[in-house]
């Protein structure tokens, strides 16, 4: 996405409200690490790219993508209301207008977007 489309600006701004909270949004980042630290082993991580909306032309990419907007969609509030008036400070009514800008760029199959995903998962040592 470019740095002017909505879907850059919520990532920037729950990566800039996150952090000093103490609930980095970028924790899939360091999800291995995680794994390595409790001592699990065998640690596989895997990496995808979901589309967002059922835009994409392959019918099983087509299939992730309606879901992932569903759960967008049906998650946004949960995902962003306490972190943007707590952490942000930010008044009801500017976190809903923002929520709002955000359900519409989900909407939006012009966007052609796609969401990095990661998945990692090891074995516990007996």
């Amino acid at each position: 996405m470019t740095d002017t489309h909505f879907f850059t600006t919520w990532g920037r701004t729950f990566t800039t409200l996150s952090r000093p909270w103490g609930k980095p949004f970028d924790v899939y980042a360091h999800t291995s690490a995680f794994l390595r630290s409790a001592n699990f082993v065998e640690i596989q991580e895997k990496k995808f790219i979901w589309p967002i909306g059922g835009w994409h032309a392959d019918p099983k990419l087509r299939e992730i993508g309606l879901m992932n907007q569903v759960r967008l969609l049906d998650n946004v509030e949960a995902y962003g209301m306490r972190l943007f008036t707590q952490a942000g400070k930010w008044s009801r009514e500017r976190a809903q207008v923002f929520l709002a800008e955000m359900r519409l760029a989900v909407r939006d199959p012009k966007a052609r977007a796609y969401q990095e995903v990661t998945f990692s998962y090891g074995r516990k040592p007996k």
